[in-house]
């Protein structure tokens, strides 16, 4: 496949995963801007009536924004590696990558909506940097080129989701799996990934803030085979594998606090095999 067929086919890949994107967000977006017009008789959420009159207050007000900080670090285990140079392709028995660490930050802008009472939906678009380390390639050949130690990347990121909630008094549980679409310079295809959390805690008022604290686990799973090229020591390198979790699971906890009806603020922090902080700032209307 030369270049020019190549440009095509991502042209033609891309678009078809960006526009579940768009839909949803178009979605999310009419739902949410079109909910403020609704001033005393809001829009969203349907169902309220199964709530009771004495507990509809407690709800959260069914629009946010807000902006999202994420960094994680974990180690990746790589399988089906292959690798071709000048356009001549290496025996795999030859040439092996097992594993890699990846250091990344994401910043992303979130728009959300609560459908029903329990149900939120909502999409998240933004800006991914990061750093590949500790590339392992075991190779029973001569290589000529250096293999880096680092490798810098950087790109796009964005997805969809939804949350499932629940309480019952002071305490909560929540679910919630979103689904994200990444693309990086170091790489000719998307990264796709499913992430799935589970959170129960406990909310209590603390002046005129309600402050909840909460545990949980969170599990990542990288889907499809990723493809990529490019140039070392003056050579043409194309590779592809396919990337997991080397822990798919991590434990967490977080806090949360919010201002009032309005704003809020969480922090959350994940440790184990895969460590991760997240800081959350946003707004309810």
């Amino acid at each position: 496949m030369d270049n020019r067929e190549k440009k095509m086919e991502i042209s033609w890949f891309v678009p078809r995963r960006m526009r579940l994107i768009q839909l949803l967000f178009g979605i999310v977006a009419v739902l949410t801007f079109s909910g403020t017009a609704f001033a005393g008789d809001r829009l969203l959420p349907f169902g309220l009536s199964i709530v009771p009159k004495e507990m509809r207050s407690d709800l959260p007000l069914p629009y946010g924004v807000s902006v999202q900080y994420l960094y994680v670090t974990e180690k990746l285990s790589i399988r089906d590696f292959a690798l071709s140079v000048n356009g001549q392709k290496i025996p795999s028995s030859l040439v092996k990558l097992t594993s890699l660490k990846q250091r990344t930050q994401t910043v992303t802008a979130r728009i959300d909506a609560w459908l029903l009472p329990f149900l939120n939906l909502y999409c998240i678009g933004g800006y991914v940097t990061g750093t590949a380390s500790n590339l392992k390639l075991d190779s029973s050949i001569v290589i000529p080129f250096a293999v880096p130690s680092n490798v810098d990347y950087r790109g796009s990121v964005f997805g969809g989701g939804t949350t499932l909630a629940g309480g019952y008094g002071p305490f909560f549980l929540n679910y919630d799996v979103n689904y994200t679409w990444t693309q990086v310079d170091m790489l000719d295809t998307s990264v796709q990934t499913l992430v799935q959390g589970i959170r129960a805690g406990y909310q209590r008022k603390v002046g005129g803030c309600k402050v909840s604290l909460y545990g949980g686990g969170l599990w990542e799973g990288i889907r499809e085979s990723q493809r990529g090229s490019t140039t070392m020591g003056g050579m043409n390198l194309k590779y592809s594998l396919e990337a997991r979790a080397t822990y798919p699971w991590n434990p967490l906890v977080g806090t949360q606090v919010e201002f009032g009806s309005h704003g809020n603020l969480k922090i959350e922090g994940g440790f184990g095999g895969r460590k991760l902080i997240t800081t959350s700032l946003g707004i309810r209307f």
